[in-house]
This record gives C-alpha cells, structure tokens and sequence, in this order.
C-alpha cells in the first residue's frame, strides 16, 4: 500500500491497517496520510533493522497483554532465546510496561517472516503463562 501511495506521488507519514485472513490474503481497511497510534512500532523496526525494515521482515504487536512483572518477563524472555537478537535479527521488544498498574504489557515481534514471527509470539505466549503465578 505504501509503494502504491508513493508510485501516486505520496510522500510523508502514512498510517496503514490491515488484516490478513486465514487464506493469508490482506485486506486494507484503512490508510491515514499522518502519523497514527502505531507510528512508535515503525521507529522500534526502523531503530533495530534499519530504514528498508519491511522489505526484510514483518512485525507483530499485541497490546493490553497480560504479563508477570518486566524483569521477570525480560529475564524469561533472555533465557529463552526470544528477546531482541541483534546478530540473527529477529526476537521481541517491550514495547510499554504496565505491569504495576494494571498488570499489561505492550510487545513488539519482528522476525524475518510471517511464520517465524508467529512462532515467537507463541513462545511468549507460553511463557507468560509459566510465569503468571
């Protein structure tokens, strides 16, 4: 959609939804010419891969997420091998903590494909519930 908007002469922020279906087909349900509540997850992929980051990977992210306490889940998440990893580029980012409030966390997956992110986030998901006690 991005390409498209630019191949229309569009240049500068754009917010762009979409969903995909089990088909794996996408359908955009949405595109705003500003900068929009998800601006923050491109300048998290765009930090860590660099400025071409959706030419080389995909990004999830899940907010209102239930989660044990950020150090608890930062040191599960380094022991499993699903933080962050600079050297094979893919893994996941905190992106907010809200764990003493309200006991919800925001995450960032980004990984090399769409099959590998969803593997990690599964992970994370498993682990959250090992250590949600």
């Amino acid at each position: 959609m991005a390409r498209f908007m630019q191949s229309l002469g569009y240049r500068g922020p754009a917010s762009i939804d979409a969903v995909i279906d089990q088909a794996g087909n996408v359908w955009f349900n949405e595109v705003n010419a500003r900068l929009g509540g998800s601006t923050h997850l491109h300048h998290i992929a765009k930090t860590l891969v660099g400025p071409d980051w959706t030419d080389s990977h995909v990004l999830i992210s899940r907010f209102n997420v239930r989660a044990p306490a950020l150090a608890r889940l930062l040191r599960a998440m380094r022991e499993h091998g699903l933080a962050w990893d600079s050297r094979h580029g893919h893994g996941i980012v905190i992106a907010s903590d809200d764990t003493a409030a309200t006991g919800n966390i925001e995450y960032v997956v980004l990984a090399h494909n769409h099959e590998e992110a969803s593997d990690l986030e599964d992970q994370l998901t498993g682990l959250m519930a090992q250590h949600d006690s």
